[in-house]
Formats: C-alpha cells, structure tokens, sequence
C-alpha cells in the first residue's frame, strides 16, 4: 500500500488535493473500496478506505490514526549545490530517503552553482518521503551565508573537510547524540577561512576516507555512517 499526502490527516472523511487525486484516480487507477495510508509530512498516519471518486477529487475515510516516530537521530544536512542540477535533485532524493530532518543548500565561496529552485527540490523531497513511507518531510532550505550556517548547526556538528590535521576518521566519529548537523562543501573543498570559522563555531572536522569523493557522494556517505553507527 503506498502513501499519499493531505494537507490534514484526521479521523473521519479527508479530501485529497487535485494533484494527490489525480494521481490516486487516474494514474494508479485505484478504486473506491481500497485501502489507502496517508500522512500530512509531520508525522501524522492514517489508514483509510477510499470512499469517493470524481473528476478532480478523492475522499477517503480514515479509520486509525497514529503518530509516527521520529527518524533517528536527527540529522541537519548543510551541503553545496552540486554543478549539475541533476546530481543536486538526487541527492535531495536519497538525502530524504535516508531520512534527513533538514536539507540546507549552503552557498559557499566555491559553489559553482548558485540558481536553486527550492519549489521544485521540495516536490521531489516529498515524492521520496511517500516512496520511503518516512511520514516526515525534510526542510528544505537555502542559506547563502556560510557563517551563519556553521553557528545555527544544530547538535553535534561535523564538517567534512580536507583542511587541517586531526581529522576523525569514520570509525573514530563521536555518535552518543541524537542530533547532528553534517555541513559536506562544493567540490575543491570549504576555503581555509570557512573551515577555520566552522571550526570556531564548533564544528568538529572529520574524514570520509582517503578517496576524493564527489560533493553529493560525501553527503550520503556522511548520512548513512551518522544513521547505522546509532543503531
């Protein structure tokens, strides 16, 4: 059963957007009678019945409601706009699949892209939450001051650098918390003076190995080392 959204998830009859019904109605085809799950992206579950078609509406009777966990730990994604939009709108993808509270578009000194179109990283962000079933939906947001985005890191705050020595590698991570802020920089690297002031602010330098990794390819490789090493 997938996982469709309504903007309010409440016991009784709910009625999906025109967009969430066309989808329902005349793409997967679905029929009244069928089971249907549906969240509101705050962590609200509904299981429910389908129980009106039209044209450009869907009504669904919600028979239980519950409320999700939360992903854990939380995890705050800082990272540089790929060059490419596309590997960007992946990384969106799997960044929410992994279960990201919080997707910040950092614009640092070498970003080599610059025109972020958040209207359309948020519709993917959702699209991957409903495909995970993760019944909560990221942040998704744009900072261009990369400062104030070292200070503002929520938690434990790592920053994937190959600036300076003393680096942690992977294995040596600190992971008893249960918020982290993972700040990943465009590709040649933070410069040494958005390095120094992360560290100033807090931030905690570490290592993804001795390969040269990929911007996007560093962020998942940062993520998922933060989400298995809690469990």
């Amino acid at each position: 059963m997938g996982l469709f959204v309504a903007d309010e998830v409440k016991e009784g009859l709910v009625t999906l957007s025109p967009d969430e019904s066309h989808h329902v109605a005349r793409v997967l085809r679905m029929q009244v009678g069928e089971p249907i799950a549906l969240t509101d992206g705050k962590g609200t579950f509904g299981n429910g019945t389908i129980v009106h078609i039209s044209n450009k509406k869907v009504g669904v009777q919600i028979e239980s409601l519950s409320i999700q966990p939360k992903n854990e730990p939380i995890v705050h994604l800082y990272v540089s706009p790929t060059r490419t939009t596309e590997r960007t709108e992946w990384l969106i993808e799997k960044a929410t699949e992994l279960g990201c509270t919080s997707i910040c578009l950092l614009i640092c000194h070498r970003t080599a892209r610059r025109n972020i179109n958040l209207d359309r990283y948020e519709k993917i962000a959702i699209a991957a939450a409903k495909q995970s079933l993760n019944c909560y939906f990221p942040e998704i947001k744009l900072i261009t001051n990369s400062k104030e985005a070292f200070q503002s890191g929520l938690g434990v705050k790592y920053i994937a650098t190959c600036f300076g020595e003393g680096r942690l590698a992977p294995t040596a991570w600190p992971v008893n918390s249960t918020e982290y802020s993972l700040f990943i920089g465009p590709e040649g690297d933070f410069t040494t003076e958005e390095a120094e002031a992360a560290i100033a602010y807090g931030c905690i330098p570490i290592s993804l190995g001795n390969l040269r990794l990929r911007t996007e390819t560093a962020a998942i490789v940062g993520i998922s080392h933060l989400r298995l090493k809690s469990y």
